[in-house]
């Protein structure tokens, strides 16, 4: 399982994954966190229950999430899946209890202060649970929310010591020696396809289309500094000691 924040490399990395004779990485799911909601929710709990047993309600939704990955990888003639969807940051911890106990984890790291620009640079507006009230009318505001949010609980998940951490910035600059430690870390023998991830046929569902038509390894590294004065002055009283905690210079 892939875990990051969006714009950090994600479908790069996907792509990658998914050039691997053994893995089978598809787009972005999101369904999972419906079957997250349903392990939560009592009524759903006790109405499965009643038909599965009590005991056995976590691992009759858990075999109904995966069986699609399964099914995916089946397909594909691979014996592994991955998945990588930022949005399921937010319940890492939820996620851990979903899948297998012996899943691999693997976090894709960029600078949160060019995570910020590129974001902000699309015009996204990302949806936020406990926001300033201004996140959802200002977009800059709405940024800076977004990096607090989910690059909290990204370095929280980081701190557990589960995932392999990649960087996204020594991706795209020094792909082969970092893959080279990526795939050791998943026991997977080297693969020279995965230095050209944008040579083979990936399905596209929903994904990033600039993303999409990229065809190399292009790192974009600094854009930050585009933003104002007053901007940059934010991310630094805000976010700057995520931003240095997670291993990066604020300066």
């Amino acid at each position: 399982m892939v875990m990051a924040c969006h714009r950090s490399g994600t479908t790069l990395l996907r792509r990658i994954l998914n050039s691997h004779p053994s893995i089978a990485c598809p787009p972005e799911s999101f369904f999972l966190a419906h079957f997250l909601d349903m392990m939560r929710h009592p009524q759903s709990r006790e109405g499965l229950g009643s038909i599965v047993g009590p005991d056995a309600v976590d691992t009759t939704i858990s075999a109904a999430a995966l069986q699609f990955h399964e099914a995916f990888r089946t397909a594909q003639g691979k014996p592994r899946w991955a998945d990588k969807t930022p949005g399921y940051v937010k319940r890492w911890p939820e996620i851990i209890n979903l899948v297998p106990a012996g899943t691999q984890w693997v976090v894709i790291l960029r600078d949160p202060f060019d995570v910020a620009a590129s974001i902000h640079g699309r015009n996204w507006f990302i949806e936020l649970y406990g926001g300033r009230p201004e996140a959802e009318t200002d977009l800059f505001e709405n940024t800076v929310c977004y990096i607090e949010d989910y690059f909290g609980k990204l370095a929280d998940f980081i701190a557990t010591g589960r995932a392999h951490v990649l960087r996204y910035e020594e991706l795209t600059t020094k792909p082969e020696e970092v893959l080279r430690r990526l795939f050791q870390h998943l026991n997977e023998p080297w693969e020279p396809a995965v230095l050209t991830p944008w040579a083979g046929q990936h399905n596209f569902g929903i994904e990033d289309p600039i993303a999409r038509g990229t065809f190399a390894f292009a790192p974009s590294i600094g854009t930050w500094r585009g933003f104002l004065r007053a901007q940059k002055d934010i991310l630094h009283e805000r976010l700057g000691s995520r931003h240095q905690q997670l291993g990066y210079n604020a300066l």
